[in-house]
């Protein structure tokens, strides 16, 4: 029984120590929303849709008020679990067919 409680005790300690992943691609900003004082984008990744739609905490107002609801971007973004939000990492404009 001790060895089923510290097996247990284990994989959950090694459950909650993983870190955030990583991801990116071209995302397209559905919505944009100032919750209190943080800064979200509503965004699905525009090649796969059907993901849906994920919120990204943006740090920074100016790049907040940059990014335009219906376009597209290159990015990344680390999360835990999308369903909770993610945070961008980097954007950048995609200059669609120049």
């Amino acid at each position: 029984m001790k060895k089923i409680i510290a097996a247990w005790l284990f994989m959950c300690m090694l459950t909650a120590c993983t870190g955030p992943t990583s991801s990116g691609g071209d995302i397209t900003i559905l919505d944009k929303q100032l919750i209190g004082s943080t800064y979200w984008i509503v965004a699905e990744k525009t090649h796969s849709k059907e993901e849906g739609a994920f919120k990204i905490k943006v740090d920074n107002e100016n790049t907040w008020n940059l990014l335009e609801v219906g376009k597209t971007y290159l990015s990344t973004y680390s999360y835990k679990s999308l369903d909770k939000g993610a945070k961008l990492e980097s954007v950048r404009h995609i200059n669609q067919g120049q």
